[in-house]
């Protein structure tokens, strides 16, 4: 059985160039573990926003090291993040860093357990999933539009989401955007003028739950032709059990088809 085991550990900068306003990245980052389970808590400032990160867990692999991808990371218009997951306690005592990377696998951050490892020059990713990953082709947003939509979204609706793109964070939770969609980050307590069944939507405990963990919701605008498409995201991690009320669609933010315990967003498409 697990003891209790917490180490505290802060991260060092790997590779330059995710600066925000000259500022370095920096952070710190707590592993917890104990029969119940493991926890890992991030912290992150000054960490450029507008990029797609995903944290791993690093382990030691016969001549080289393995990443364990446990989660995204969306920096908000400060450059800042924090993010709280439930992970396998003994992957968390294994392991001997944990890394912030790019699409690219650059590492911006890495927090070390003892000694700093070169663990880049033989690098990687774990799989974990039993299942067979099969090639297809990422589904199109247009099928996520509902055969008869109930409601229509008010004029005053568009003005919010307007205004909220001059202001709110930009991000872009998909490796590859199936259309010119447009996202940001928000908060479950946007002062929205959203139609009801949307608003009963967002007060189902998934979605409060998902908050609660990640720390932020999605909005996605997409012009077709000139007609505006709507979106909302939740953040989650799938599993093909879940059967979501509302939510039509999981998409990973890999560029692939979803796996059991993919990161990704469950969406739903307001008319």
């Amino acid at each position: 059985m697990s003891k209790y085991m917490r180490k505290i550990m802060p991260f060092v900068n790997e590779n330059r160039g995710y600066a925000h306003r000259g500022n370095q990245p920096a952070g710190r980052c707590i592993l917890e573990s104990s029969e119940g389970g493991g926890k890992l808590t991030l912290w992150i400032q000054n960490l450029q926003p507008e990029t797609l990160y995903k944290a791993h867990l690093i382990f030691a692999q016969g001549n080289g090291y393995a990443g364990l991808p446990v989660c995204n990371i969306s920096p908000n218009a400060n450059g800042r993040a924090k993010q709280n997951i439930h992970l396998d306690a003994g992957d968390l005592e294994k392991c001997i860093a944990v890394a912030v990377l790019t699409s690219k696998n650059d590492a911006p951050l890495c927090a070390y357990k003892d000694e700093q490892v070169p663990w880049h020059k033989d690098f990687a990713l774990i799989d974990k999933r039993t299942e067979e990953v099969t090639e297809a082709e990422p589904q199109a947003f247009e099928t996520l539009v509902p055969q008869d939509p109930d409601n229509l979204l008010s004029d005053a609706f568009k003005e919010e989401v307007e205004s909220m793109i001059k202001t709110h964070t930009h991000m872009q939770p998909f490796e590859k955007q199936s259309r010119d969609v447009e996202w940001m980050r928000i908060s479950l307590n946007e002062d929205l003028s959203l139609p009801d069944y949307i608003c009963e939507l967002l007060n189902e405990p998934f979605v409060k739950s998902a908050f609660n963990q990640y720390n932020h919701l999605i909005l996605g605008k997409a012009v077709d032709e000139g007609a505006k498409r709507y979106y909302i995201g939740i953040p989650a991690l799938y599993d093909s059990k879940d059967k979501i009320v509302g939510f039509r669609q999981f998409k990973s933010s890999e560029d692939k088809e979803p796996q059991a315990g993919d990161y990704g967003y469950w969406l739903v498409f307001m008319a």
